[in-house]
């Protein structure tokens, strides 16, 4: 029994140290969003220990239909899937440790149906002293082939693309641009803020002249619109028409500073979100400012992070340390699925959001390696329960032969 005992320990102790895994979901073959989406761990961040990283990276990029993108200050990329909510961590090449630091629009960003993954692409280091042009510009990945599409953009050292978004059919994406430049002290910074246009159909990249830089990412319209807001002024540009300046204030409802914009499938009617606490939800078109009009709010920081539909907002909400996805149509506030977002902290979040036309799915938490920290507890706790065992088996082994010795003299 003190073997079996010292064996279990031994057992127990081992798979505390490993960490036990959790097998896939099987069966399953319809996409959805997860009810729950669970952040990476910061040990994890490839800034913090390579080894850690490079031992979790998947070999290739074919990682399948996903549901959500998440970013991590440091690097860390992770997907999670479609089919079975397992998560992936993947190394994306050209991707710049520590972008998500430094553009916190976002670096990484899902098409809508969580087919392709966008992000920014720069062979050099964002400190790099290089005298000449880096690589650089916007990369698209396949996620069912792990087919990478470069689309170069040729300005000064390099570029830093960031703040995707996807127009909702897929076709084109929209992102801010900065322009990578050396200074007389050969320090690297940037400059030129402008924002572009990708046809992923064509690979045509336009500049939207005349549409500036905002702290939130663009929107692109199924028909090629690109709008950015910044205040109470919201700017579209068509490559047939150039730039336009709206007044947002011609509509009596609208109040507050525009904060993220996205487009309505099929039409140029967008839903916006403002307000000094971000808590406001508006929808209008452009084109006739005045028929902006407010359809709902939420709590301390509110952003539109697509379209679900043809009349359907995502809308991601913080609240303190909670986040949650939800969805809203334009008829009112809430309605659809929610999505919890467990310990969200400064994460980056991109979602497939038309996977919400359908109810969400509960899938286990994503079994991630120990940190060194959980290693040592594990160890004490395993070597605590061996010698646990040791013990138990001795005292039973003493106790025995005192039975043993009074049934003698009996």
């Amino acid at each position: 029994m003190v073997v079996l005992g010292v064996l279990g320990a031994a057992v127990q102790g081992r798979e505390l140290l490993e960490g036990g895994e959790v097998p896939p979901a099987s069966g399953r073959t319809s996409p959805a969003m997860p009810s729950r989406v669970y952040a990476v761990p910061g040990f994890l961040d490839p800034t913090v220990d390579e080894d850690a990283w490079a031992g979790q990276v998947e070999p290739n990029l074919a990682v399948g239909r996903s549901a959500v993108a998440l970013s991590m200050l440091g690097g860390t990329v992770a997907t999670i899937s479609a089919l079975d909510g397992s998560y992936h961590l993947v190394d994306l090449p050209g991707l710049d440790n520590g972008a998500s630091f430094r553009f916190q629009d976002g670096v990484v960003a899902l098409s809508p149906d969580g087919r392709r993954l966008a992000y920014t692409w720069n062979e050099a280091s964002f400190v790099s002293h290089a005298e000449v042009y880096a690589p650089s510009g916007v990369r698209i990945v396949d996620l069912n082939t792990g087919s990478v599409s470069d689309h170069q953009v040729h300005k000064g050292f390099g570029v830093f693309s960031h703040g995707f978004a996807w127009s909702p059919d897929g076709r084109y994406v929209a992102y801010n641009t900065q322009i990578a430049t050396k200074s007389q002290s050969g320090t690297r910074g940037s400059r030129n803020f402008f924002v572009e246009r990708l046809d992923t159909a064509t690979g045509e990249r336009l500049r939207a002249v005349g549409v500036p830089m905002t702290s939130s990412p663009p929107a692109v319209t199924d028909a090629g619109t690109v709008l950015t807001g910044s205040g109470t002024t919201m700017w579209t540009w068509r490559a047939d028409e150039g730039a336009t300046r709206i007044d947002l204030q011609q509509s009596r409802q609208w109040r507050g500073s525009v904060v993220s914009v996205a487009a309505l499938p099929g039409t140029e009617t967008v839903f916006a979100t403002a307000g000094l606490e971000y808590g406001r939800l508006f929808v209008g078109r452009p084109g006739d400012p005045a028929s902006f009009r407010r359809v709902g709010g939420g709590g301390q920081r509110l952003e539109v992070e697509g379209f679900v539909d043809g009349g359907t907002v995502a809308a991601l909400e913080r609240i303190g340390p909670q986040t949650t996805l939800w969805t809203a149509d334009r008829s009112g506030p809430r309605s659809g699925p929610q999505v919890v977002l467990e310990g969200a902290g400064e994460t980056q979040y991109s979602f497939a959001t038309t996977l919400l036309r359908r109810p969400t799915r509960d899938s286990p938490a994503p079994d991630w390696p120990l940190s060194m920290e959980q290693k040592v507890c594990r160890g004490v706790l395993a070597v605590a329960l061996a010698v646990g065992a040791v013990g138990a088996g001795v005292t039973l082994r003493r106790r025995r032969r005192q039975q043993d010795q009074r049934r003698r003299q009996v």
